[in-house]
C-alpha cells in the first residue's frame, strides 16, 4: 500500500491533512444509505434528488463525484460503509443538519480530489483503512469492559475460538476488518497467568506485508498497549 495512505494512529491518513474540501455531503449520503434501504434505492437511481429529501445540499465538486460514479461502484461503497452503532438513529430518523453535525464530530473519510473523477480505488483503500480503526476502537471499549466484568482480558485461545468472545459486550461483525479477516488479537499474559495486556491490529490490504498493518487507535485513558 502507499505509504500517503497509512493511517495515523488516533488521526486520519496523511492523505487527508490540511484538506478543507471532504466531501462531507457524500459520507452523509453513504452513511444514510447503508441504514436505510429505502434511500439506498434513491441515492442510487438521483444522488440529487437523494440529498434534497434530507435537506442536504450538494457542492459542485460532490454531485460531479457521484454522478462520474458507476453504480456498481456506489453500490460497493455503500455496503462497505461502517456506521457505528451510536449513530444509526441520527443517519436513520434525521434530517442533514444532524448528521452533518455527527459528520463534523468524527473523522472524514472520503477525499474529494480529482473533483470529477468520481470515487477512486484510493479513496475505497483509504475508507477501509478509516473503517478498521473505527471498528477497533469499538473493540478496545469492550475488552476494557470484559477486563472490568472478569478480572482479565479473552485468552488468545477464545479469540481463535468460532464464537465471538465479546458477545455480551460488541457485535460480532466488529471482530472483522473491511477485508473480512478477523483482527489479529495477541493477549499478554502477567506474572499471575492472567491476561492483563494486549496487542490488536488489522493486517490491512495485504495480510503478508507487514508495512501494511493498521494498529488500534491508542485511547491511553482506557489503555496501555504493550511497548514493542
Amino acid at each position: 500500500m502507499d505509504k500517503h495512505l497509512r493511517t495515523i494512529v488516533g488521526g486520519r491518513s496523511t492523505a487527508y491533512e490540511g484538506r478543507k474540501d471532504f466531501p462531507r455531503g457524500i459520507e452523509i449520503l453513504l452513511k444514510k444509505a447503508k441504514v436505510d434501504p429505502a434511500f439506498q434505492d434513491l441515492l442510487l437511481q438521483d444522488p440529487v434528488a437523494a440529498a434534497e429529501s434530507i435537506e442536504l445540499t450538494l457542492q459542485e465538486n460532490e454531485k460531479r463525484i457521484l454522478v462520474n460514479t458507476p453504480e456498481a461502484v456506489l453500490k460497493s461503497t455503500i455496503k462497505k460503509t461502517f456506521v457505528p452503532k451510536q449513530h444509526i438513529r441520527t443517519f436513520l430518523n434525521q434530517k442533514a443538519p444532524a448528521m452533518l453535525a455527527l459528520v463534523l464530530a468524527t473523522t472524514v473519510i472520503l477525499s474529494a480530489s480529482g473533483g470529477s473523477e468520481g470515487i477512486t480505488a484510493d479513496d475505497m483503500i483509504a475508507y477501509e483503512m478509516e473503517e478498521a480503526t473505527d471498528k477497533m476502537a469499538v473493540l478496545q471499549s469492550a475488552l476494557e469492559q470484559y477486563k472490568t466484568d472478569h478480572g482479565q482480558y479473552p485468552s488468545n485461545e477464545q479469540w481463535l475460538e468460532a464464537t465471538n468472545p465479546l458477545e455480551r459486550y460488541v457485535g460480532t461483525n466488529y471482530l472483522f476488518d473491511p477485508w473480512k479477516r478477523k483482527f489479529h488479537y495477541e493477549g499478554v499474559q502477567g506474572k499471575s497467568g492472567k491476561v492483563t495486556n494486549y496487542y490488536l491490529e488489522s493486517l490491512g490490504l495485504d495480510p503478508d506485508d507487514p508495512e501494511d498493518n493498521i494498529p488500534c487507535p491508542i485511547v491511553t485513558d482506557a489503555h496501555r498497549f504493550p511497548l514493542n
